[in-house]
């Protein structure tokens, strides 16, 4: 499925997955630490969305996410980067290089081919998880027909839908 090309998209969707989860908590962090990012969200700040230069939504970005996870460990998790919009990978690769001592896991998903944001912001956010000593980065390759038949009975029961595995 393809995500919508909206600026940034991939982190206000885990925004409001948070929210749903701490009701209020995200708002209240975003007004203190990244109001350009509240601004992002009408249903909490009934503002519109301001023009605001792109470093300072990363620097604002990064000073969120270290008060999110301040007092609880916080997972984001971001599957599918290939569709991600430039501006969200730039600035999970500046997160990646960021130095704010946080409790912030992020788990990022990508696959092999044309990504959205193009080629150059895949190389740069490739270089960056390699280079940063806070990343790590595991290439996987692809399932195969056994690893998809254990998914299967693991999930829905021993025998009960592996015939449906090949399809898979």
């Amino acid at each position: 499925r393809e995500l919508p090309h909206e600026p940034y998209y991939v982190f206000l969707d885990a925004l409001i997955a948070l929210d749903r989860r701490h009701p209020g908590y995200v708002p209240r962090q975003l007004a203190a630490n990244a109001p350009s990012w509240l601004a992002q969200f009408p249903q909490w700040s009934g503002a519109g969305t301001p023009a605001v230069h792109a470093v300072r939504m990363f620097d604002e970005l990064c000073a969120a996410l270290a008060a999110l996870s301040y007092d609880l460990p916080l997972i984001l998790i971001l599957e599918d980067l290939q569709w991600a919009d430039a501006d969200s990978v730039n600035a999970l690769a500046r997160l990646a290089d960021s130095q704010i001592p946080s409790k912030l896991l992020i788990v990022g998903t990508c696959c092999d081919g044309d990504w959205t944001a193009g080629e150059r912001a895949h190389e740069r956010l490739l270089s960056v998880g390699a280079a940063s000593p806070r990343s790590a980065m595991l290439l996987l390759g692809s399932l195969t027909l056994e690893h998809v038949a254990r998914y299967v009975d693991a999930r829905f029961g021993p025998e009960c839908l592996s015939e449906l595995a090949p399809a898979v």
